[in-house]
């Protein structure tokens, strides 16, 4: 099943000038031991491909691996097929996993903050 945080758009109704369209697809990155197409599972995205292995880089669910459309973009891309494939963090791994990505994105803000300031002077 897949899991949003409760900070995000409801991946049910992601709209847009009346148009729906699926939840973006989490940040993704390359694990040799969980990649290509899930061929040999039983496992395929809204488009009748075979779903794409993956694994979360971003926000709580980093670190978990998923089947995602299989689609590529020259196809019509991104379906909003997801599932996972490791069970949720615990909570406190969650709310720890927040923080450090809260963290992070306050210390980019900073920096691209500091770099504007720099070249206006």
């Amino acid at each position: 099943m897949v899991s949003w945080p409760n900070n995000s758009i409801d991946p049910g109704s992601m709209q847009l000038d009346g148009i729906e369209r699926p939840p973006p697809r989490p940040k993704v990155l390359d694990d040799p031991e969980f990649k290509g197409f899930g061929i040999t599972e039983d496992v395929g995205c809204h488009h009748g491909l075979f779903a794409r292995r993956t694994v979360s880089y971003e926000g709580t669910n980093i670190g978990r691996r998923f089947f995602a459309c299989g689609a590529p973009e020259e196809q019509g891309g991104d379906c909003g097929f997801r599932e996972w494939v490791d069970p949720e963090w615990p909570p406190i791994m969650k709310r720890s996993l927040a923080q450090l990505w809260g963290e992070r994105i306050e210390k980019y803000r900073l920096i691209r903050l500091w770099s504007k300031r720099r070249t206006c002077v």
